[in-house]
């Protein structure tokens, strides 16, 4: 072989094993560790634009799935996708529980009743002592019993202690 062939190949030689090195540190994908570190510095960055997930909850609210002489199945929808809490809850029904059927009052009678409201919020202007006037409610709210619920409604579920975390309570 002739030297100056030699030397091109020597040179093309090394070449190729200087691209091929940093082709491999630069177009392989990252080790699992690092693109582990990298998802969950991505994924405590997009916790930010989520609501803050409460410790303490006692109120949820979702669709009825279910419903049987002594139990409801909920499910609720979690505003943050990040929140653990389950979804699908069952909340048993007892002597002490209150169950309250809210309906929406027909607007013409809401409308007026918010009128009045309004016009004793300006008759009391300026007067001493300032009496507390209940604003109207734009439902009616009436005892109901567990045959009322149904499947597919929409229901609020109050409870005495943190459910944030429980599958089934009172």
């Amino acid at each position: 072989m002739n030297s100056k062939y030699a030397f091109v190949f020597l040179f093309t030689l090394i070449i190729g094993f200087g691209l091929g090195f940093l082709a491999e540190k630069t177009l392989l994908p990252m080790q699992p560790n690092q693109e582990i570190a990298k998802l969950q510095s991505q994924i405590e960055r997009a916790k930010k634009f989520f609501p803050t997930i409460f410790q303490d909850v006692r109120s949820i609210s979702g669709t009825v799935k279910e419903v049987r002489a002594d139990t409801v199945k909920v499910e609720i929808i979690l505003a943050n996708p990040f929140d653990e809490s389950p979804q699908a809850r069952t909340v048993k029904i007892t002597d002490e529980t209150k169950i309250i059927l809210s309906q929406r009052k027909d607007p013409a009678v809401y409308q007026r009743e918010l009128a009045e409201f309004q016009k004793n919020i300006r008759a009391q202007a300026g007067k001493s002592p300032a009496v507390n006037l209940a604003s109207p409610n734009a439902f009616i709210q009436e005892p109901a019993k567990i045959s009322d619920i149904t499947v597919g409604r929409q229901i609020s579920i109050a409870a005495n202690e943190n459910i944030r975390m429980r599958e089934s309570f009172i």
